[in-house]
């Protein structure tokens, strides 16, 4: 039955999308019954699942006849919880909306959710064109009242929908099947209302809230579901409503980047995009773990991203144990495997329907501040968890030298003492089974090996498995397998895809991630190739970023509009952008992502492209987001076979001093790397931090600097300056000398250069007037020469 609660609360909806495709005056409800009745598939074909979609509706629900203790009553409120957390009266529409007739517009387009943090002052509403997801390119906010969502994108949606429908097999696969053709699709079209929740967003929170109920009552013998979903006393359905049906769920992963920067080895990429991938799949396959000894669906995730997850579970007993068993079997396992390096820390609050954010016309404050307290609440209890990590059993174990290991020999890539077996990469050289394993997942994942895969999850052990914690009593392994024919159904399995939604009996879910890497044929490229392609120095560049502010943005960006809703629904566009739309940002540069996930980026690749990236990144951002949100970056460059842990470490420096830049307002970028001195004098980290505004100028400014001059005094060109690196140096020296004399020395300098063409003069006022612009210009101009130096040295 509970099952059945999942897919009822899933497809509740399913006929607006036909609605709309169909361009029919009849109820939506009656629609998905004659809908999931004309497909073939018997899963959605079951008489709950047809009288819950049917009977979803206070006034279709009252005529019914249908017994007290059918799963149509939890559908029913789960849906008004549901659509009482997602839907918001625009700005004052609160006050007349008692008394306005609702206007639905069957062509409204879905809103951003981005529109409502921090204040819309600007009244720009900015929506999405109606589209599938599966394109790569972004589906970017479009400030533009005219632009419709006619039945025709309808018609190919609910034609993608018919082609897969058929093939589900779980209410795992059928979550990606919706979340394909309902991501744009707004859930109410109702004017007066924020239309920014889309017809995904609200069905998984519907089958979410759904399913917590239906196992609360089961739990608890509630056999009476008309009396506590569909009760005429108002006052007892505030009681109920006040019951705490639900458990929110959080975990948090510590360690992440050690165990992926940690490494020194020639398979360097390989060997990070595989620990970044299997650290993302811990927490996916943990909380997989979880659902299933729960027999709850993916629905019931929230948020997962970046090492953190977000999770709406039954109040129950069995809840509690399973949750206690995952964060002892995991952290146990972690001990035995890793020994202190990773910890996975949990917390969870019981919260009630009217905790989650129902708005309250009477008081519109009051469900803001219940579930902001709930968050403060297991905000403080994930604290807690961090600060004492380990039980007494587990600080024993950690602190009894384990006599089987042979601490005599060490791997050369994660530097773990124990059993050695020879490289399959480099000829006489030993490495841990661990990484031997960790490089073949990272030839897929670099895309290597040409063929499709998805990752399975099995208790066989297999040549390349990697193992993973389970909370079963068997061993279970994370291996490739080769997926040519699309099949997903073995018992006893779970099916991964990567950046591709399928479907299937053992299907789990669709992993997005950022796999982009150049490749010169069918052979990735390397650090080493990164660096040799570049112009001009022979350097990689590093690239890490995350976005500014984004923990307050959840706490209090929103303002009014804060609801569970919103948060999951930023959460999955934010995840949208850093683990899918990435790719396309990198198309043909010299570029590979180690990580791009939750708000947080790494990227490598020759330091041009990188610098490249790093604005075209920033602007796609910001337009994704319209405008509301911004990113703040470090960019390092380094030799080839400088270690990876300084490569990250220093760069990672770098997006600390730009988060402090401009009086800690961030959105800026710091470049170059560790601090340099050149003639005595230190050129400090803060010389080369700018906002994004200021970084475009010194871009500008370069361009127009290198539209006058050449650098190779062996290709001279007619009507240009000549810029020799030897000159360029020297007025870098005065730019950075302190001397009063350093203006005159600095004129004096322009003055010396060649002089018999037109570009002269303006090349000498572009300069002069950068010197005499105050010290932030002299900045820009001193970074516009160094970029001009990088790109020109041999």
């Amino acid at each position: 039955m509970k099952e059945k609660v999942i897919y009822a609360g899933l497809l509740h909806d399913i006929g607006k999308l036909i609605k709309r495709a169909e361009g029919s005056n009849k109820n939506h409800s009656d629609i998905g019954v004659e809908y999931l009745n004309s497909i073939e598939n018997e899963l959605f074909k079951n008489e709950d699942v047809l009288n819950s979609v049917k009977y979803h509706h206070a006034k279709n629900l009252k005529d019914s006849n249908i017994v007290n203790s059918h799963i149509a009553y939890i559908v029913y409120e789960a849906d008004n919880i549901a659509s009482g957390i997602d839907r918001r009266p625009e700005e004052n529409e609160h006050e007349k909306s008692e008394n306005m007739k609702a206007n639905y517009d069957k062509s409204l387009c879905l809103s951003s959710v981005f529109n409502k943090i921090n204040n819309n002052n600007n009244n720009k509403d900015y929506i999405y064109l109606l589209r599938e997801l599966k394109d790569e390119s972004p589906n970017y906010p479009i400030n533009d009242e005219n632009i419709i969502a006619p039945n025709t994108k309808y018609q190919d949606l609910k034609i993608r929908l018919d082609e897969n429908i058929n093939s589900i097999k779980n209410p795992n696969s059928l979550l990606q099947l919706l979340e394909a053709t309902m991501s744009f699709v707004p859930s109410s079209t109702n004017t007066t209302q924020v239309a920014d929740i889309s017809l995904y967003d609200h069905s998984k929170l519907t089958s979410a809230i759904a399913v917590c109920m239906y196992q609360y009552f089961e739990e608890n013998n509630i056999t009476d579901y008309k009396e506590r979903c569909f009760n005429n006393n108002k006052s007892s359905m505030d009681k109920y409503r006040e019951e705490n049906y639900f458990r929110l769920v959080s975990f948090d992963m510590s360690g992440i980047q050690n165990f992926i920067y940690t490494i020194a080895s020639k398979n360097a990429l390989k060997s990070l995009r595989a620990r970044s991938f299997y650290l993302e799949f811990l927490m996916e396959h943990i909380q997989d773990e979880l659902l299933d000894s729960l027999e709850l669906s993916r629905a019931n995730i929230l948020y997962s991203g970046g090492g953190h997850s977000y999770l709406l579970l039954p109040n129950t007993k069995l809840t509690t144990e399973v949750l206690n068993k995952v964060s002892k079997t995991v952290n146990d396992w972690f001990i035995d495997k890793f020994s202190t390096e990773l910890y996975l820390a949990y917390a969870d609050v019981e919260c009630c329907s009217n905790d989650l954010g129902i708005y309250d016309n009477d008081n519109p404050d009051k469900s803001l501040e219940r579930l902001k307290s709930k968050f403060k609440e297991l905000s403080k209890k994930l604290s807690k968890s961090k600060l004492q990590r380990y039980t007494n059993e587990q600080l024993e174990k950690i602190f009894t030298l384990n006599k089987d290991i042979d601490n005599t020999r060490e791997c050369p890539v994660c530097k773990n003492s124990g059993v050695l077996y020879e490289s399959e990469e480099e000829e006489g050289k030993e490495v841990c089974e661990f990484c031997q394993n960790l490089i073949e997942l990272g030839r897929y994942l670099i895309k290597e090996e040409e063929n499709d895969f998805v990752i399975v999850v099995s208790e066989e052990k297999e040549k390349y498995s990697i193992e993973l914690p389970t909370l079963s009593n068997n061993k279970k392994y994370l291996k490739i397998k080769v997926n040519k024919d699309g099949s997903t159904a073995e018992d006893n399995k779970r099916y991964y895809a990567i950046n591709n939604f399928s479907s299937g009996k053992s299907y789990a879910t669709n992993i997005w991630m950022g796999d982009y890497c150049y490749k010169d044929g069918k052979k990735a490229y390397t650090f080493e190739d990164f660096a040799k392609a570049s112009e001009g120095i022979k350097r990689i560049g590093v690239f890490r970023a995350d976005v500014d502010n984004l923990g307050s943005t959840f706490t209090n960006g929103f303002g009014k509009y804060s609801t569970i809703s919103r948060y999951a629904t930023l959460s999955r566009m934010l995840n949208m952008f850093y683990k899918r739309y990435i790719n396309s940002l990198c198309e043909d540069k010299k570029l590979a992502i180690v990580y791009s996930g939750g708000d947080d980026v790494f990227v490598v690749g020759a330091w041009n492209d990188v610098l490249d990236f790093a604005k075209e990144l920033r602007d796609a951002f910001r337009k994704y987001t319209c405008e509301k949100l911004t990113l703040s970056a470090g960019v390092g460059f380094f030799t080839s076979n400088y270690p990876i842990s300084k490569m990250a470490e220093l760069t990672g420096d770098l997006e600390d001093f730009a988060k402090k830049n401009n009086d800690n307002t961030k959105n800026s970028i710091a470049l170059f790397g560790e601090n340099r001195t050149r003639k005595g004098k230190e050129i400090k980290n803060e010389q080369f931090v700018f906002t994004w505004d200021e970084y475009n100028e010194i871009l500008k400014l370069q361009k127009d600097i290198e539209e006058k001059c050449y650098f190779n005094e062996e290709e001279k060109v007619s009507d240009k300056v000549f810029f020799s690196t030897g000159l360029i140096y020297r007025l870098m020296a005065l730019i950075n000398s302190t001397e009063e004399i350093s203006l005159a020395r600095f004129a004096y300098t322009l003055a010396r250069m060649e002089k018999d063409n037109e570009n002269y003069t303006k090349l000498k006022e572009r300069l002069y007037n950068s010197y005499q612009g105050g010290e932030l210009e002299r900045r820009k101009l001193l970074t516009a020469l160094n970029l001009i130096v990088y790109k020109n040295r041999k």
